[in-house]
């Protein structure tokens, strides 16, 4: 859907991650933006332009404020490519005018079959950190497990579960927007088998 001459009645989203002009590793990173008031889904556009007078990727079924390059969108790209990427707020009967456009280039991309297996369990720093509501958490599993990745203030008090569930071997991701939580220090905690780690993540508002 394009946005030519639209009245922009949801705010418009403001992108977040990765920094424009970025490189962009396709297993580890996701595109991450601001939540829009009112939103309830988000239309994503992915095109080899900036006017995007074609489109790679147009997602319109997106809840959640990221889109990970894995996946459908993975096989839609070309490693060593720039692409430029913009996002909508939709929700019943209304719609925002689209972000400001920003750009990333891919990394070598290679399909999820074909993606070497990590040779231990790996927890990753979150990116970006410090973040402004959201920031993405990566890790990779040696085999199929049971994983755990909570959020835990200073007190060690869990304020979100973010995976509790049995996951394949491979490289993952997940988004953490935490803009109903005030500013400071968290940490996040992950459990994969007998496997646990803990680091630590700085919100500021």
């Amino acid at each position: 859907m394009g946005s030519g001459g639209v009245t922009s009645i949801l705010p418009t989203p403001t992108l977040s991650t990765p920094m424009s002009g970025d490189t962009l590793a396709a297993q580890d990173t996701a595109l991450v933006w601001h939540a829009a008031q009112g939103a309830t889904l988000y239309e994503v556009q992915i095109g080899p332009d900036s006017l995007f007078s074609s489109i790679v990727v147009d997602s319109t079924v997106i809840g959640d404020t990221t889109i990970g390059m894995q996946g459908a969108v993975n096989s839609k790209l070309s490693s060593n490519t720039k692409y430029f990427w913009r996002v909508k707020a939709l929700s019943s009967g209304a719609m925002s005018s689209f972000s400001a456009v920003w750009s990333f280039i891919t990394s070598t991309i290679t399909s999820i079959n074909d993606r070497e297996i990590p040779k231990e369990y790996q927890l990753r720093q979150n990116y970006p950190n410090p973040f402004n509501p959201t920031t993405v958490i990566s890790y990779g599993l040696p085999k199929n497990t049971f994983v755990t990745l909570g959020i835990y203030d200073e007190l060690g008090r869990e304020v979100k579960l973010l995976v509790n569930e049995w996951e394949n071997a491979g490289d993952h991701s997940v988004n953490f927007d935490a803009s109903s939580l005030p500013s400071g220090a968290y940490f996040y905690h992950f459990k994969a088998g007998s496997y646990t780690a803990t680091k630590k993540l700085l919100l500021l508002k």
